[in-house]
């Protein structure tokens, strides 16, 4: 039995890129261990509070999140809102080309 799968490539023109600096001594929870920990639940956060943004931990910098987000609609003007509550700073201009 063969199975064909059709994939497409998301539209990459639609999204943008921003690599933030998480605060990581901001409301700290006893449950996570270490800082990479919390930088993870941060993370979680975000992803869980806008169902159409992307965050990720940097594997290097204990500090940095990638951030990946529409570059239209809603979520693109929540962007600043989404700093401010989770204790974000801006690092990078925001990318829109991959």
């Amino acid at each position: 039995m063969t199975k064909i799968y059709n994939l497409a490539y998301p539209n990459y023109e639609s999204l943008g890129y921003v690599v933030a600096t998480a605060n990581l001594y901001d409301k700290h929870d006893r449950s996570a261990p270490s800082d990479f920990h919390w930088k993870i639940l941060k993370c979680r956060m975000i992803i869980f509070s806008h169902s159409s943004v992307l965050a990720s931990p940097d594997k290097c910098d204990v500090k940095k999140v990638h951030i990946i987000f529409p570059r239209r609609g809603e979520d693109y003007d929540r962007l600043n809102s989404l700093f401010l509550r989770f204790s974000l700073i801006q690092v990078s201009a925001l990318y829109y080309d991959f």
